[in-house]
Parts: structure tokens; C-alpha cells; sequence
């Protein structure tokens, strides 16, 4: 399980080397301070640093600082571009974490809160995979379920923002509003489908979609699905899915209901 959480004060999360120069003798440390201490402890960097002052580490030994890069998450060079045109600097402990495990074809369980990046950490590999297999037209190949109609719509976007030039087509489905215009993007054929259950339901039923070539499923907010009673909804909509999928869970929350739900869904899963 990918978690993201909070840590606590004085638990730094840092990675520490020792680099010798010929005549072995220390040259300089590097110190790799996981973004998950910057984002959430916000601890002074005055204070930190002044610990390895006291030990005498920093009073000798000129220090670097390095982060995780996009471009050691083994993201294609287009994506690389388009994500630095949107002002995306460096990954999230949760992109950090999720990219390369989604690059890797293996089942996840992502726990993470709403504004943690989570989108980019499953759309970001997926957009690359379905690019690289130039899949087979007017079939769906991921579907991204949603509580709500406000989450959908902003997943679809970031999809339209992170896809630009890839020719993979997105649509965005959701209840509440007439159907007529979503069944129509649907008929000129999509390659990614996000969707909240009950218009994913009622558009099943009515023959308009047909989830028989889902590669990818994204359960997003799995918490608070279950939380608005669509447990049994999300249960028919699984029913229809096939076996052999990629499967990205994503919660804010672990509790017990969550719990059973992953296990009923994911396969070895990091």
C-alpha cells in the first residue's frame, strides 16, 4: 500500500551518502529529503540543518539537497514537456510513490488526501501506456469512477490537460443534467471513461456502454463512495469488469469497509 501521511515532528524521513574523493576522503554529503517532510511538517530549515551543525557534519562538508524529479519517474519525453508547461516542478510523495509502480502494470492502493496530486499520480502512467499501445478505437480502455459529479469533471479535465497531443479520446459522464450530449460523445467513441456510478449504470443499461475492454480502473475516493451509500452500485459496476485489469485504489481513509473492498478488487497489490 502506497500511504501518504503526515509525519510526525522529529521523524525525518532523509537518506544520507558519504561521497570520497581519490584519496578517500570524505567530500561532500548528500542529504535527500523526502518531500513528504517539506509538504507537511513544514519544519524550519535553519533548525533542521542546525542538528548536523552540532555534530559537526555541516561545519566541513559543503551540502547539497536533491529532490525527486518528473524525470525520474521514466515519464515520456511528451509528458515530461506538457506537465513543465503546466508549471509542474516536483512529483508529490504520491506521484513519487504511484508512477513507477503504475508504470510497472501492478495493482495499487493509494492513500491519499484530495490535493496531494493524486490525479496526475494515476492519470499521468495511464495516458502513457494507452499512448504507447495505440489502442483499438470506439472501445473504453479506463474507466475512472467518481463519487461526485464535481470530482468527475475535474479528473476529465486534468485528463484533457495531461493528454493534449496523444489523440486519446476522453468523456466525462455524470447525473444530474440531461444525457443526451454525454451519449453523443460516447457514440463518436472514447478511449477514457470517467463517470460517477449511477449515469454509468443507467448508460449501461441502456446499451451505450460496454466496459468488456477495460484495462484500467480507477477507484477514486474510495472512502467517500462508500460513504454516500454507492457500495452496491460500485459492486454491479465491478461485476461487469474484467478479470485481467490494472486496478488503482485510492482512498483518503483505511477503514474497515475500505479494507474489504480493496482486497476484493486488487491482485498483489503495492
Amino acid at each position: 500500500m502506497l500511504e501518504h501521511q503526515p509525519l510526525s515532528n522529529g521523524l525525518f524521513n532523509f537518506g544520507m551518502v558519504i561521497a570520497m574523493d581519490d584519496a578517500n576522503n570524505p567530500g561532500f554529503v548528500l542529504i535527500q529529503i523526502s518531500l513528504l517532510v517539506i509538504q507537511h511538517l513544514h519544519f524550519s530549515f535553519p533548525a533542521f540543518f542546525g542538528s548536523f551543525q552540532e555534530i559537526g557534519l555541516l561545519n566541513t562538508l559543503p551540502t547539497k539537497i536533491l529532490y525527486m524529479l518528473f524525470s525520474d519517474l521514466n515519464l515520456s519525453n511528451q509528458l515530461l514537456k506538457t506537465i513543465s508547461g503546466l508549471g509542474y516542478e516536483k512529483p508529490t510523495p504520491i506521484q513519487e510513490q504511484a508512477i513507477p509502480v503504475i508504470l510497472r502494470g501492478k495493482d495499487i492502493f493509494g492513500c491519499a488526501q484530495t490535493g496531494t496530486g493524486k490525479t496526475a499520480a494515476f492519470a499521468l502512467p495511464m495516458l502513457q501506456m494507452l499512448h504507447a499501445a495505440n489502442p483499438v478505437k470506439r472501445r473504453i480502455h479506463a474507466l475512472i469512477l467518481a463519487p461526485t459529479r464535481e470530482l468527475a469533471i475535474q479528473i476529465d479535465n486534468n485528463f484533457a490537460e495531461y493528454g493534449k497531443g496523444m489523440r486519446l479520446n476522453h468523456t466525462v459522464i455524470y447525473g444530474g443534467v440531461s444525457q443526451t450530449n454525454q451519449v453523443k460523445a460516447l457514440q463518436k467513441g472514447t478511449d477514457i471513461l470517467t463517470a460517477t456510478p449511477g449515469r454509468l449504470l443507467d448508460l449501461i443499461h441502456q446499451g451505450y456502454i460496454n466496459l468488456k475492454g477495460i484495462e484500467f480502473f480507477v477507484l477514486d475516493e474510495a472512502d467517500r463512495m462508500l460513504d454516500m451509500g454507492f457500495i452496491h452500485d460500485v459492486k454491479k459496476i465491478i461485476a461487469l469488469l474484467p478479470a485481467k485489469r490494472q486496478t488503482l485504489f485510492f482512498s483518503a481513509t483505511i477503514t474497515p469497509d475500505v479494507k474489504r473492498l480493496s482486497e476484493s478488487l486488487l491482485t498483489d497489490a503495492v
